[in-house]
């Protein structure tokens, strides 16, 4: 008999158990390998994150030593800047420059039948645009009329427009809505929820213009900013200094708080799209896991945790409190 023949039929294949065998320890592989993969990506883009507050960081400590005061979080000639649900019309399409007939920013409990909201004497310029030379958006720092108002219609193409340095990447949201660009880092302009105002405790409220040396805490124990859900109270978009661009330290980041004339609740982090059918400003959060990052007076950014004692939160928003702040 010749030997080949005989390999041949000694030789056998994979039987159903066997294969079966391999098809399980390949699924438990890959079940082990897909939850690291994951934790891999959103550290890089909580990296991502961090790196896009400390370029915000730079940019407003470069105002500061150009202008000896770090910008103002929100310009208005009155004040407090409002923070009332508005129905307003989209803004005009980059693409066709015809103004939206549909779809206001109506928030939560309107159904967008209301009359549209006139702001075009709500002059209400946001902190970001003050430092768009400093973030390297020199032509749209150009292309914004400042003469005129944030929402007035030669503004907005630039309100329409996508910085991806104001956009966290674990935000899954829309970067967008009815044409207007969003941001995910709001200046902190007061400790507790108040309505934006001027003489606050923070470092980036209305009409202020705050120098080094006013902040009596120190600048390493002061924020100047942090993360927000891009979605959440925000549909004025970056350019608008209202609380699209603006938060307190009233609330830890990720909770809850009551608005007091209303008695209703708002929370940081609702439903994506939705925003609060209330006059609150509200306070951060962010789509992390655990916390949100939080960048101070003097450059540094921070991962601050949903636990935080909320008084020592709420000392970490103001500049002049003259409070012992503990570790966080």
């Amino acid at each position: 008999m010749n030997t080949n023949d005989a390999t041949r039929r000694n030789r056998r294949g994979f039987t159903l158990i066997e294969l079966l065998v391999v098809i399980a320890i390949i699924a438990i592989l890959i079940a082990l390998l897909l939850p690291a993969v994951q934790q891999a990506r959103e550290t890089a883009r909580r990296t991502q994150c961090r790196n896009n507050l400390m370029n915000l960081g730079l940019a407003l400590q470069n105002y500061q030593w150009a202008h000896s005061v770090f910008p103002p979080g929100s310009v208005n000639p009155t004040g407090p800047v409002s923070s009332a649900p508005v129905n307003v019309p989209p803004p005009a399409d980059p693409m066709d420059g015809e103004l939206g007939a549909e779809g206001g920013f109506g928030a939560a409990g309107l159904t967008g039948d209301e009359p549209f909201t006139d702001l075009s004497q709500r002059y209400e310029m946001s902190w970001i645009t003050q430092i768009l030379p400093y973030i390297e958006q020199q032509n749209a720092y150009k292309k914004l009329d400042f003469r005129q108002s944030a929402y007035a219609p030669v503004n907005a193409k630039v309100r329409s427009f996508v910085i991806p340095v104001l956009l966290c990447p674990s935000d899954g949201n829309s970067s967008t809505r009815n044409n207007v660009a969003l941001t995910n880092y709001r200046g902190c302009h007061h400790d507790t929820e108040a309505s934006i105002d001027a003489d606050q405790n923070g470092i980036l409220f209305l009409n202020s213009g705050i120098r080094y040396e006013q902040i009596d805490d120190g600048s390493t124990n002061t924020i100047i900013a942090g993360e927000a859900v891009a979605l959440v109270n925000a549909s004025l978009g970056w350019v608008s200094g209202t609380r699209a661009t603006l938060r307190n330290t009233g609330t830890t980041p990720n909770q809850a708080a009551v608005d007091p004339a209303t008695g209703l609740t708002i929370s940081t982090r609702q439903a994506p799209g939705d925003d609060a059918d209330t006059a609150l400003v509200g306070g951060f959060s962010s789509p992390h896991v655990g916390g949100a990052h939080f960048l101070f007076a003097d450059g540094a950014v921070r991962f601050i945790s949903n636990n935080i004692n909320p008084l020592t939160f709420q000392h970490l928003g103001n500049r002049r409190d003259g409070e012992l702040v503990s570790d966080f």
